[in-house]
Formats: C-alpha cells, structure tokens, sequence
C-alpha cells in the first residue's frame, strides 16, 4: 500500500510539473511566433505602401502601369486608380478573375487613405477563401493631386511558410512535451525521496519497536497473571485491584502492540494474506454469535440479515477480525438498549456489507479522518471505553488488501451512523 501511496503521488507530480512545463513551453513558443509574424507583417506594411507611391509616381513620369502582366494574370498583385472624385476610373488592373470580382464587391474593407495599408479577407465566387495586403495612397505631381492608387499584394506564400513554420512548431513542442515528461518524472522522483525515505525509517521504527515490546509485555502479563492466581500470596484488597489495572493496561498495551505491527506489515505489503474462497455468510453468522456476549453487557440488540452461502475470495481470519472491529466499534459508541443492524448483500459482482448503530453519529469533518491512525472523534470517551485509535485504520487496512472499500454515512433513519464495505466477491 505504501507504494502504491508514493507511486501515486509521483504521478500527481508529474502530471503537475509536466502540465506547467508545457504550458510555458507553448506561450513562449507561440508568443515568439506572433511577435515575429507581426513584426513581418508590420515590415512588409511599410515596405508596400512604399511601392504604392513608388509606382503611382512610375506612373506620372512614364505611363508606366503599376502591375506587369505576369503578376495581373496570376493575381498575385492587383491595382486600381481612380481619380480624385473617386468614381472616373483611370488605370484598372484588377483583371477578370474571380478574385478581382470579389474585391469589386468588398469596396468596403479597402483601407482608407489615414490606414495607408492592412490585411483584408475575403471569399471569391469559387469559395476560396482570399487574403490580400491592401495599401492605398494619394498621387501628386506638382503638388497637385491626380487620383487615388490602390494595390493589392497576395499573402498566399506569406501563409503558406506560417502553416509549415505552425507544423514544424507542433513537431517540437511534441519532442518538448516528451522530455519535459521524463524530466517531471525524475525531479518528482528526487522531491519525493526524502520523505519516502523518512517515511520507510519511522515504519520500520514501528515494526521494530513493536516487535521489541512483544517478549516484555508477554513477561509482565505472565508474572502478573501468576501473582493474581498464586493462593499463597495474600493480597490485600489495593494490591488486587492494582493488579487488575495493571493486567488491564498490560492488555492495552498488547493489542496496541499486535496492530501496530500489522499496520507496518500492510504499509510495507508484507501481510501475509492467504486468498481462499470460503462461505462468508456463515463466517458472518458465528462473529456475530460472538459479539453477541459483548453487545448483551450494554443491552445491545444486534439483527442481522446474512442469506445464505455467500461466497468470498480472501483471507477468512482476515475478514472475521474485520468483523469483529466494525461491529466492536459500533458496540463501543451506541447508547444502551439500543440496536445495531448488520446487513450482508451481493449486487452485481460486489459483496456489500453494512453495520447501523444508533449512536451520535459522525460528523462530516470527521468523516474524513475517522480512518486515520490515533484519531478518535471523542478522545476522552474512546479512552474510557478502551480504544486505541486503530481499530477503522485496521478495517481499511484489511478491505483495502482485499481490493474493496470502505466508506461511512449518517445513518437514514435519522441517529447514528452506517459504515459500508464493498468487496469483490471475485
């Protein structure tokens, strides 16, 4: 389980680091490209405008038409002057192709004389769709102005090398997102390292200290039961109920002991889980005979609804040891002359169990940490009743090896609480 824990967290990490790294990898890339497809827009702006007036000049000198017959015919480039009024037509070389027509058509997106030059677009007759740099100038000779000159320059190679630049682009950021993918994975790797290994010393501390403290309580639990049954030894009556605390914590103090070992052993994977396949609902029906005993010191009614021959795959020690912590726990936290009911189901392909109580209920924030090691809703009142702290860290511990899950409700009927463990029956 612990691996799985740290396995998952390096994958979040990764995930995280490698979504950041790309996500600045790609505004810088494609920030980079804007600034510089603008700054050649922005260029060729200026450069175009310059030909305009360079050509309607051409003009007044020679006669010479702004457009020669390749660049007309290709409609690569395209002029149109009028004279001042803006109507009498006086050189018109915007051909005949279904270009030229649709620029007849969209006067209206023509740049004025204070725009000098900009990007139009357009759809011909064909549905092709057109992108023409237009830039407009006044022509004057003798500071006497002779018309209006419009010419328009084809940005089809302009777009055509910014869609393979974009492709290319794609390529790299691909390769990026590639290697900011093994990058994330080794820097989560080394961030997580500290505390996995951190984590691995205070688990085999556990173990350890878990396993020390197994040979001395035995001892004292021996000695003290020995004194308690000696008939030689004449106990007063402070000396006996000493003694019986001290039995009573030594006990305490074992079952605290034997847990935290096997929440070490499930932590580390190193449970020694033998899955067989056995009646569960008769394992039910006998645990529950036996809490049965426990539940009659409070006045505790316990129902149960178990049909018959439901059959697990898992560990049938396992599963009756979980049992016994849910229905314990349920006993522990119920008022008196109450009822704890115990249902046992299958639906679909899950064996579906749930214990009820009619106790105080859980609130929603403990809800969430009611499965944590040493966490008790009532410190006070789960001490007086002899709990440790680890019995429901137990029971998940125990669902999760059987790949299940455990999880707690409020209980419908309006008082107490419904724990709930879904296990694959298979």
């Amino acid at each position: 389980m612990l691996n799985n824990i740290f396995a998952k967290l390096r994958k979040q990490m990764t995930i995280t680091y490698s979504l950041i790294f790309c996500l600045i990898t790609t505004i810088l890339v494609f920030a980079t490209f804007s600034f510089i497809w603008w700054s050649i827009l922005s260029i060729e702006k200026e450069n175009f405008h310059a030909k305009v007036i360079h050509e309607g000049e051409e003009w007044i000198s020679s006669k010479e038409l702004p457009v020669n017959d390749t660049e007309l015919n290709s409609g690569n480039t395209l002029a149109y002057f009028v004279e001042p009024d803006g109507k009498t037509v006086i050189v018109d070389q915007l051909g005949t192709l279904p270009v030229s027509r649709a620029l007849i058509k969209c006067r209206k997106k023509w740049p004025t004389v204070s725009e000098q030059s900009k990007l139009i677009h357009f759809t011909d007759e064909t549905g092709t769709k057109n992108r023409y740099l237009a830039s407009v100038a006044i022509i004057k000779d003798n500071n006497q102005t002779i018309g209006t000159l419009y010419m328009f320059k084809s940005t089809r190679v302009y777009y055509a090398t910014a869609e393979n630049t974009l492709k290319f682009l794609s390529v790299l950021l691909a390769l990026l997102f590639g290697f900011g993918n093994l990058i994330s994975y080794y820097l989560s790797g080394k961030s997580i390292k500290p505390i996995s290994d951190m984590y691995d010393k205070q688990l085999q501390f556990t173990a350890d200290a878990s396993h020390e403290m197994r040979t001395p309580l035995t001892v004292l639990k021996l000695s003290t039961e020995s004194i308690a049954t000696d008939e030689e030894s004449k106990l007063s009556d402070f000396s006996k109920e000493t003694l019986s605390m001290m039995t009573k914590e030594i006990n305490r103090l074992t079952a605290l002991t034997e847990n935290l070992m096997t929440l070490a052993r499930s932590d580390t994977n190193n449970l020694q889980i033998n899955f067989t396949t056995f009646d569960f609902s008769s394992v039910m029906n006998k645990t529950i005979q036996q809490m049965q005993i426990l539940a009659n010191e409070k006045n505790i009614h316990l129902t149960s609804h178990i049909p018959e021959k439901l059959m697990l795959v898992g560990e049938q020690s396992s599963m009756k040891r979980l049992i016994i912590l849910l229905v314990d726990n349920a006993i522990k936290y119920s008022p008196t002359s109450s009822k704890i009911d115990i249902d046992l189901a299958k639906k679909n392909k899950n064996i579906v169990l749930k214990i009820s109580d009619e106790g105080e209920g859980i609130s929603d924030d403990d809800k969430t940490k009611i499965f944590d090691r040493f966490y008790r809703v009532d410190k006070v009142r789960n001490r007086s009743n002899g709990g440790l702290g680890l019995g429901l860290s137990l029971a998940k511990a125990i669902v999760n090896e059987h790949n299940g899950k455990i999880t707690v409700t409020d209980n419908p009927k309006g008082k107490g609480s419904v724990f709930t463990v879904i296990l694959p029956a298979k």
